[in-house]
């Protein structure tokens, strides 16, 4: 079983939001094999929230200081090609993490601005494991207790 945890930080939360962060731990048959962080500065254009800036601690030099979201582009699909064989359709990773369906949308938009609209080719859309979803289900049957939030802290 391969499982890709992951999660992104964006400058917003608009379609024109940039991803500046992906961070994520690839698990195989339950042993970690890599972890990553990579940054990248925003894409020409993209919106930039300071909300976000102020939640993310960045700032707007910061973010202009980090690799081209090519690069990154390169580095993570680099790093997919280590262990998914985009070509075998049976050979995907598990998606995993907190609130993923947003970054899900996230890393899809990141792939089709790097021209690269087979995202799928590494993930499996269908073997999804959100712990945002489990935990309200734990809360919503009062197994754990409710929170204040839900933000990973």
């Amino acid at each position: 079983m391969k499982i890709l945890w992951y999660d992104t930080e964006t400058t917003g939360l608009t379609e024109n939001s940039a991803m500046f962060q992906i961070s994520g731990v690839i698990e195989i048959d339950s042993e970690v094999k890599e972890e990553f962080d990579i940054f990248c500065h925003p894409h020409k254009g993209a919106d930039i929230s300071e909300q976000a800036l102020e939640v993310t601690g960045m700032n707007r030099e910061q973010l202009d200081s980090f690799q081209s979201p090519k690069k990154a582009y390169e580095e993570l699909v680099e790093i997919f090609s280590k262990y998914i064989d985009k070509f075998n359709k049976d050979d995907k990773f598990i998606i995993a993490g907190q609130n993923v369906k947003f970054d899900i949308d996230v890393l899809n938009r990141f792939f089709r601005r790097n021209n690269d609209n087979y995202l799928g080719s590494f993930l499996n859309y269908k073997q999804v494991f959100d712990t945002l979803s489990i935990y309200m289900a734990l809360e919503i049957a009062d197994v754990v207790p409710k929170l204040e939030n839900h933000k990973l802290e």
